[in-house]
Order: structure tokens, then sequence, then C-alpha cells
């Protein structure tokens, strides 16, 4: 086992170690475990605002983590969430439950939400 772990190491110098999730069934415990292997700054408040803020809108997390790319930074924290069993998920809310811009037109504005891997 040690072999192949060193083999696997040899062969992708950059791979992370896996992260312990054993026994840790809440998302708020396995955002513990992970939010030390996230190398940005904006992409922890991210997350941790995700999780504290279920079913949040694009422009909330944009606000209040200063971050204006957020897809972009929940794409480059994906395989530390993935390796904590973390999934945050992008949905585009039914019509009638969408916001209206200073146009007045339906907004294209998303919603966010964090889920247990294979809790959905």
């Amino acid at each position: 086992m040690q072999k192949e772990q060193a083999a696997a190491t040899a062969a992708h110098p950059k791979s992370s170690p896996p992260i312990s999730i054993k026994n840790i069934s809440n998302l708020e415990g396995r955002m513990a475990k992970v939010l030390p292997c996230i190398t940005s700054p904006a992409g922890k408040r991210v997350l941790e605002f995700i999780v504290k803020h279920p079913n949040c809108w694009t422009h909330e997390i944009a606000r209040e983590c200063a971050c204006a790319n957020v897809s972009d930074a929940v794409m480059r924290m994906r395989p530390e969430l993935d390796r904590a069993g973390i999934f945050l998920s992008c949905y585009l809310p039914e019509r009638d439950e969408r916001l209206l811009n200073h146009f007045g037109e339906v907004s294209f504005s998303h919603r966010w939400k964090a889920v247990i891997q294979g809790s959905f």
C-alpha cells in the first residue's frame, strides 16, 4: 500500500494527500477539514458563505466575499472539495422565483448551495 502511494506521488508530484472525512457526515465538519487545503482567500470566503447561507444568490456571495467571479473561485477549489466530499451546486431558480434587474427584466442570477456528494 505504501509503495502504491509513493508511486502515485512520484507520478503526480502536485497531487494532494487525501482529506480524512471518515465519520464526518455534516457540511461544517467537512468544511473545517478542507479549508486549510484551499489556497485562495476568496475561495475560503466563498465556501464558508455558501455553507452558512444555503440557497444564496450569486450577487450576495460576490458582495459579501469580495469575489468578482464566484464560479471561477468554485472551479479552482473543486479538486479539494471533491476530496472532502463537498459539492457546490449552482442552479437557476424557476422563473417566478427569479429576481428582477433594475430594468424590470427577469434576471438570470443563480442560487448556490453546498451538499455532501452522493446525498442529492
